[in-house]
Order: structure tokens, then sequence, then C-alpha cells
């Protein structure tokens, strides 16, 4: 089941919070500058990837601990959905790679399955991506087939 949701995916109480990271390691803008301020050990896990490598597209990190409000674990998922950063071009390009974004949920689903997710609208912020593609692609990927697996959506 897909359910977006007006709030903040930071006070989620799925098992699993999957993040749309670039492939230089930076987490300096939108939702990866919060998560790098509540979930350090996530970035590290980021930072032990080849900096710039267009091979991590479609991939992903991940950190395991305790949730930042929450007395309860948590898994950060660092999904490699975008090569470049941002803010080298015009904002107004999109940097979002829907195959990556695909092929990472793809292996995100098939190694946690059955856990609940929570995700902001992946790529679709300052990766550019259109909300409508991105979305077809989480429901493809998450919903029909797999029994049980709840994704929730957040936006502000």
């Amino acid at each position: 089941m897909i359910e977006e949701i007006q709030g903040d995916v930071f006070k989620a109480k799925e098992q699993v919070l999957i993040h749309g990271c670039n492939c230089y390691c930076t987490w300096g803008a939108g939702v990866a500058k919060t998560m790098l301020r509540l979930y350090p050990y996530a970035f590290e896990q980021d930072f032990l990837t080849r900096r710039g490598s267009k091979d991590k597209l479609g991939t992903y990190t991940s950190w395991t601990g305790k949730h930042y409000y929450y007395d309860q674990d948590i898994t950060v998922v660092n999904l490699y959905s975008q090569w470049d950063l941002w803010s080298r071009h015009n904002p107004k390009d999109v940097y979002a790679d829907y195959d990556a974004i695909r092929e990472g949920l793809e292996a995100v689903e098939f190694v946690f399955r059955g856990a609940t997710f929570a995700m902001p609208r992946i790529g679709a912020g300052l990766a550019g991506g259109d909300w409508a593609t991105i979305k077809e692609i989480i429901e493809d990927v998450f919903t029909g087939h797999r029994k049980g697996e709840t994704v929730k959506i957040y936006y502000l």
C-alpha cells in the first residue's frame, strides 16, 4: 500500500527510511542535510563509498540504529538516485535517474521485504525529477505482488 502524508518524514515510525543521494557523498542540502544531523552514521556509510562513482547509481548503503525521535530501531537507506549535484548546474535541470531509482528500490524491497517504509518524494525535490513518474515507479516496485508492505511518502 502506498500512502502520501503531509508531514515530517523524520518523525515517521516505519522501519526503513529511504532517501535519495547523489554519488558525491555530499549531504549539504535538502533531506540529506537534516539526515546528516539526525543520523550521522548513515552518512558514514555513504562516505565509505567511492566519491563520484557512477557505479553507485541504482545501489544503496544502509545503517541501522536507534530512531532519533522514538524508542525503536530504524534503518536508514542511502539510495543512489542521481549522479551529479544539483548545485553544479541550472537548478531547473533534472538530476534524478529514473532507472537508478527503480533499480535501487527493487534492491531495497528485496532485502527488506515485508518491512514498512517511509521516504520523502525521493528524486522530485532538488533532483528535479517528475513526481508522477517517480510515484509510478514506487507503486510498481512496492504494490500488487507484495502483501503486507506499507510505503508512506511524506511531503511538507
